[in-house]
């Protein structure tokens, strides 16, 4: 996951938690809770029960879920998704893509112009 889709993860989270007090921001706390509870059916990897943040006012397990998310969201596409339908119900704008780019020119190539590389270009590019 690129770090700006990271860094809206922890946005999310954080403006989850923060807003837990009002009927809205329990049920988007609740709900990431428990879409968390999948992520490696509650069990760590010795089989230990994963404890998930019961206290959306405490600033560590806030972090040590946020980190969980991140984390996951980048390993698991469909986990991924899920997230991303949860920001956006909550109305929190979320970007959890699962894509590299890998731009390469090599081997016997001959170019003779310019060559552009890269991802999610907007608007004309000139050259010249």
């Amino acid at each position: 996951m690129d770090p700006v889709s990271a860094s809206a993860i922890t946005a999310a989270v954080g403006a989850a938690a923060s807003s837990a007090g009002t009927e809205a921001g329990r049920h988007a706390w609740e709900s990431l809770v428990a879409l968390c509870r999948r992520i490696g059916g509650g069990r760590s990897n010795n089989g230990d029960e994963i404890a998930l943040p019961d206290d959306p006012d405490d600033e560590q397990q806030v972090r040590d879920l946020t980190a969980r998310v991140i984390e996951e969201s980048g390993r698991d596409e469909t986990f991924a998704a899920d997230l991303e339908s949860w920001a956006g119900r909550h109305g929190f704008t979320l970007r959890a893509e699962q894509d590299t780019v890998h731009n390469t020119v090599s081997g016997e190539a001959r170019i003779s112009g310019n060559v552009i590389q890269g991802r999610d270009f907007s608007g004309p590019i000139n050259l010249g």
